[in-house]
């Protein structure tokens, strides 16, 4: 599953979202879906937006513009790993084996690097 994760500016995550096939608007006001406490954030900042079994990051509009990987954008398709700007809060878009790892290991309670250990264990 994809997310979306907002993180502080030591790179720490502080929230995170599941991505759907939903669209989902970030910004200051009540009105967007997900509010974000950043005065530099318009009221409705950016959305993401689900199409042909891709997400894509879009400006609303908004005053100080969104960007991505530190590049201004209208509309771009996320890949794993890119960094979203709003204001001053940042995101970081997950979609890939990391994410798909750290549920698994997360529903196990043990990692999977434990597992491979005991496994070659078995074998030695």
């Amino acid at each position: 599953m994809p997310y979306l994760k907002q993180q502080n500016q030591q790179g720490v995550e502080i929230h995170s979202w599941n991505l759907g096939r939903d669209t989902v608007s970030f910004g200051r006001d009540d009105s967007a879906a997900v509010k974000i406490d950043d005065e530099k954030m318009s009221r409705t900042h950016f959305s993401i937006e689900y199409e042909d079994e891709k997400h894509f990051v879009v400006d609303l509009e908004s005053t100080n513009g969104t960007l991505v990987n530190d590049g201004k954008v209208k509309r771009k398709a996320l890949d794993d790993g890119d960094k979203i700007t709003a204001g001053k809060t940042n995101f970081v878009y997950e979609f890939g084996i990391s994410t798909m790892i750290g549920e698994m290991e997360s529903k196990a309670g043990k990692s999977i690097q434990s597992e491979l250990q005991d496994l070659y264990k078995q074998f030695e």
